[in-house]
């Protein structure tokens, strides 16, 4: 393997860390988010009440389903950059070879 290609695979491991905190940290928001919402008691012991179970399910459907439609904006909104980026790309290497 040479060196562009560990570079390359050390920036894949670097990205994939990267993707897992983001979704470790997404996952504690909700966690937090939903039982502040959802829980009435302290009570660890007892366990959850019928409608805090309900609640809490109610609450993570909503917040991935948000997270859901936020990665289809976000993608809607890159591919036209995308599109353009490899438009040029094309553009240069017709240029380099003199079409």
């Amino acid at each position: 393997m040479d060196e562009q290609q560990m570079e390359m695979l050390k920036m894949q491991q670097e990205m994939q860390q990267m993707q897992i905190k983001a979704m470790q940290d997404q996952f504690v928001r909700m966690q937090n988010s939903c039982e502040h919402k959802c829980v009435m008691t302290e009570n660890e012991i007892r366990g959850l009440s019928r409608v805090e179970a309900v609640c809490i399910d109610n609450c993570v459907r909503k917040y991935l389903d948000f997270q859901v439609e936020m990665q289809i904006h976000m993608r809607e909104l890159q591919e036209p950059a995308q599109l353009q980026a490899l438009q040029m790309q094309q553009m240069e290497l017709g240029r380099q070879m003199g079409l």
